[in-house]
């Protein structure tokens, strides 16, 4: 039991849901905040699963009004689609099916570890 992404392809929209008490919570997740070409669109799935990895906690433990704010940081981030492969949704580049996604995650660490030891 725990968290899941409740998904509508024709909405073009995901939620996510507790399935222990079937309830559903947090923002509603469209494409239309992550417009990646005019014919491309991020699947609202992937930017939900992405959030979740992004939050790294159980996000049904905050307030309805801090999970709001997380989510507009989260917006704020960013995040992209793979440039090489096209095929997912990447954030911080940790996106592992090539090797230009790899290159971005060993960048960011080496950043995030040079800004943690100066």
């Amino acid at each position: 039991m725990g968290v899941r992404i409740l998904h509508d392809p024709e909405q073009k929209a995901a939620v996510l849901y507790c399935s222990t008490s079937e309830w559903a919570f947090g923002p509603v997740i469209s494409a239309a905040y992550f417009d990646v070409k005019p014919d491309r669109l991020f699947p609202p799935d992937e930017i939900a699963m992405a959030f979740l990895r992004w939050l790294q906690v159980d996000p049904r433990s905050f307030e309805d009004h801090k999970l709001e704010s997380k989510w507009h940081d989260f917006v704020q981030v960013g995040i992209a689609l793979c440039d090489q492969c096209e095929d997912r949704v990447v954030f911080k580049g940790e996106c592992f099916c090539c090797d230009k996604c790899r290159q971005w995650w060993e960048q960011d660490k080496a950043i995030e570890a040079e800004e943690a030891h100066p």
